[in-house]
């Protein structure tokens, strides 16, 4: 269940009625099976953040933070907030 912002410097507490919601697939475990029979996870950006970051899925990575204006594939603007 989503609680707060994806974004771990806001403090934001969900509201599905402002933001952005996203959804990633999950990666399997060493076995081959998802870890809690899902396919995806969900994120959400707040009505602010939403104007100023994005999500993005990389799959060596998991799901990164980074600018919306500012090109996500800069390793120096991306922060994982969710391992792969």
């Amino acid at each position: 269940m989503i609680a707060n912002c994806a974004n771990p410097g806001c403090s934001a507490t969900f509201d599905y009625r402002a933001g952005r919601l996203y959804r990633f697939p999950k990666r399997p475990t060493e076995k081959g099976r998802l870890p809690n029979g899902h396919g995806v996870q969900h994120f959400w950006l707040c009505a602010t953040c939403c104007h100023v970051y994005t999500l993005k899925y990389e799959p060596e990575l998991g799901v990164t933070l980074g600018d919306l204006v500012t090109p996500i594939y800069s390793a120096k603007r991306r922060q994982v907030i969710a391992a792969a």
